[in-house]
């Protein structure tokens, strides 16, 4: 992976909790072209499951999500023929991280929410069309694929290291869907 982007500003190292660190993985893992086929593989086997266990689309897709990287982690490192990238992927990023108020991608400079608290001039927004996917129920086995716009407040810049082999630069957003008035 390489940098699409650079700090600007000072640097403040920290260390993720738990929760965070899964998040940041899973968000690589299931963004990254090189593990595709690894996430193909893994549904596969989620689906044969449910069929013998009656399991709804919804819920293969949570297990998926709370699963995936685990698996993944336990295929690769017994795996003969996997390549080095996807194994250093599959450990995960280290806990410690650098994080950034300021960061500047293709010419777009991007703030947190935070820094902006006190100016008067604000840049901490983001708009993505995102692509979801929607259930009527927790029995709908038809769920619709959909692109859905949404507002974002950037809240965090921080940057994973993938045991120094590859840097991932991540946004952390406090999302509003733009077309229901749902909040954040």
């Amino acid at each position: 992976m390489k940098s699409y982007g650079e700090p600007i500003g000072k640097v403040e190292i920290v260390e993720l909790d738990d929760i965070s660190w899964i998040q940041a993985h899973r968000y690589v893992l299931f963004h990254h072209d090189s593990v595709e086929p690894f996430r193909n593989e893994y549904k596969q086997i989620l689906r044969s499951l449910a069929r013998s266990r009656r399991l709804q689309y919804l819920e293969i897709n949570k297990l998926f999500t709370e699963s995936f990287h685990e698996w993944l982690t336990q295929t690769v490192w017994n795996g003969e023929d996997v390549n080095d990238e996807i194994k250093w992927l599959s450990q995960g990023p280290n806990r410690v991280i650098k994080r950034y108020s300021v960061f500047l991608i293709n010419g777009y400079k991007f703030h947190t929410k935070y820094r902006e608290r006190m100016r008067r001039t604000q840049n901490c927004g983001i708009v993505v069309n995102s692509s979801i996917t929607s259930y009527a129920s927790t029995k709908d086995s038809n769920p619709i694929e959909g692109n859905m716009e949404y507002y974002e407040l950037l809240t965090d810049i921080i940057e994973l290291d993938y045991n120094g082999r590859w840097k991932v630069v991540l946004f952390r957003c406090d999302w509003a869907n733009v077309n229901t008035a749902r909040g954040i």
